[in-house]
């Protein structure tokens, strides 16, 4: 079963770990409701910019 972020635990941390200086530079858009936006970001051309975005309604 997944978490409520719906990603996979072990591929988030790996993700990090992969991508340590960016996590330091930019702490919020590695949040586990986030990640893959950031990774989607510095798979393309740095055409994007990359903000944030608060976590998902657990209601």
């Amino acid at each position: 079963m997944l978490p409520p972020s719906g990603n996979d635990p072990f591929d988030y941390l790996t993700a990090l770990q992969k991508n340590d200086d960016r996590l330091r530079e930019t702490p919020g858009n590695w949040l586990p409701w986030n990640y893959q936006d950031a990774l989607n970001v510095f798979q393309t051309p740095k055409t994007h910019t990359l903000q944030a975005t608060p976590p998902p309604n657990m209601a």
